[in-house]
């Protein structure tokens, strides 16, 4: 006879992957993702009087 754990083990897992909304647009996704942080990283720059991507400081600082 088999045991519970044996049997267990013998079951097929199901997948955790689920696709909840739909196929990904991906390089539409990048594009937001980007317009983000741009807008992330210009918000940042006005409030610290510096440009974080060339380490630098604002002109008008």
């Amino acid at each position: 006879m088999m045991d519970a754990t044996r049997l267990a083990d013998q079951q097929p897992k199901p997948s955790a992957c689920r696709t909840l909304f739909g196929p990904v647009d991906h390089e539409e996704l990048k594009k937001e993702l980007t317009g983000h942080l741009r807008a992330m990283e210009e918000a940042a720059a006005d409030s610290w009087g510096f440009d974080f991507s060339t380490h630098t400081p604002r002109p008008n600082a």
